[in-house]
């Protein structure tokens, strides 16, 4: 029962990453990029799987398979880049 239930939550982790870029060229030597980058696009979340292992030292933990921890919320990032 404990692995089954170990098992379950770090199958839940679902992680969606997309990354869209552009590439133009002005002239043969001037060229310009655009890039635009998304982590965790479902905005789920996905429990720590290191936190959810729990104390095996013995005696009663009140934490014990409780997610304390937590990943990276949705992040977004832009980017422009410009070479000569």
């Amino acid at each position: 029962m404990l692995l089954r239930r170990l098992r379950h939550w770090q199958e839940c982790t679902i992680l969606i990453d997309l990354r869209l870029a552009y590439k133009y060229d002005f002239t043969e030597r001037i060229k310009a990029g655009f890039t635009f980058e998304v982590f965790n696009l479902a905005n789920r979340v996905n429990y720590d799987p290191i936190t959810l292992s729990g104390n095996f030292s013995g005696g009663n933990n009140a934490n014990f398979l409780v997610p304390t921890g937590a990943m990276s919320p949705r992040i977004l990032q832009l980017g422009f880049r410009v070479s000569f």
